[in-house]
């Protein structure tokens, strides 16, 4: 039922967002810029490498060069991802 919930809301969020970001007459994110192919293409592919890159090389490395075992690698991980969603949130206050 939470997952029903938090998609129900994310989706209403999300349209909500590109109404008023259209519909701004100074909207902080310019949607408009996705109908180029090129702006779009470039954002799909730097927000995925980016996400999954990291995902994916941060326990690695910390496992390789400094020597973690499989637990502590993805303690490491979660604490790096932890430090970065309050980073954001912090920021987002600001």
């Amino acid at each position: 039922m939470f997952i029903i919930v938090g998609t129900l809301i994310s989706v209403i969020s999300l349209v909500a967002l590109v109404i008023w970001e259209l519909t701004d007459k100074h909207p902080i994110i310019d949607l408009r810029l996705f109908r180029y192919r090129n702006f779009s293409f470039g954002t799909l592919v730097l927000g995925y490498s980016g996400f999954f890159g990291i995902n994916l090389l941060l326990p690695q490395w910390l496992q390789t060069q400094l020597g973690y075992t499989l637990g502590w690698a993805g303690g490491g991980a979660y604490r790096y991802f932890a430090g970065v969603s309050v980073s954001v949130g912090r920021a987002l206050r600001a």
